[in-house]
């Protein structure tokens, strides 16, 4: 039997992941990924990571700014804490379950650093209850988006799933 040439190959197996595509994508939420093989002797792709580095004065303070504004544990409603937040509409009654929790004890966040890779940031944050440590090392992802930080979905649930599980995306 006879192989068929690389050409043909990689025809096909673009044609199987078009029409794998295809299928998934009618699931709703199904994601995938087609990974291609270089042609033998082809040199790799660049690297495109961006490192993570400390925060500038400015981006830090935006970056706090934006977390304090979509995670401070106040009773600010909802819609006060929207701006602050990215892909996150789904998201009222997990703050408002937290909220409740909240107002029944004495719980503070702490924002204790703050790290870039380009438009995206992480944000380590701490929650105490009473002065003792209850949650830390919480990493809230945070994004540019339009020149302006905003904790993204996950990056919110991961702070408020210790009080409240978010729902399925």
């Amino acid at each position: 039997m006879t192989r068929p040439a690389p050409a043909c190959r990689t025809l096909a197996a673009t044609a199987v992941a078009a029409v794998l595509g295809l299928a998934l994508a009618s699931c709703g939420s199904t994601r995938f990924v087609v990974v291609q093989q270089p042609a033998a002797g082809a040199a790799a792709p660049a690297a495109t990571t961006v490192p993570a580095e400390a925060a500038s004065a400015e981006d830090e303070a935006a970056i706090r700014k934006a977390v304090e504004g979509a995670l401070g544990l106040d009773d600010r409603s909802f819609a006060d804490r929207a701006p602050y937040l990215t892909g996150a509409d789904d998201l009222e009654p997990t703050y408002q379950a937290v909220a409740d929790l909240v107002s029944q004890v004495d719980a503070e966040l702490k924002i204790d650093g703050v790290t870039v890779a380009g438009d995206t940031a992480t944000a380590t944050v701490s929650v105490t209850v009473a002065g003792e440590d209850y949650a830390t090392g919480i990493p809230v992802e945070v994004v540019r988006e339009d020149g302006t930080w905003k904790v993204t979905r996950g990056g919110a649930c991961a702070a408020l799933a210790i009080g409240s599980p978010c729902p399925d995306a």
